[in-house]
């Protein structure tokens, strides 16, 4: 309830707090237990997270390992939606 005692309707979308920045630049994944990699597109990327697609076949994970060049982990991200190859990552701190 509100403060005038009326229900207040449960929020079914994630807001955004940060403006996403298209970039459409491959990438390489990895599950969190280093078992599986696979190939992305970044299709758009904000500090809290990304829209990515898969190139590969999806991985099962639910939290994906960002790789840099080098093949450092660059950011560690938690997939909160998917839809056929694309998916939605949130980052994680």
């Amino acid at each position: 309830m509100d403060s005038h005692g009326e229900a207040k309707t449960p929020k079914t979308t994630l807001q955004r707090t940060s403006r996403r920045q298209t970039v459409k630049s491959p990438a390489v994944v990895t599950s969190e237990d280093g078992g599986e990699t696979a190939r992305i597109i970044v299709a758009d990327i904000s500090v809290n997270g990304a829209r990515i697609t898969f190139v590969d076949p999806p991985l099962t994970g639910a939290v994906l390992h960002f790789m840099g060049a080098n093949g450092s982990i660059v950011r560690r991200g938690e997939v909160i939606w998917r839809k056929g190859d694309d998916a939605g990552v949130r980052f994680l701190a």
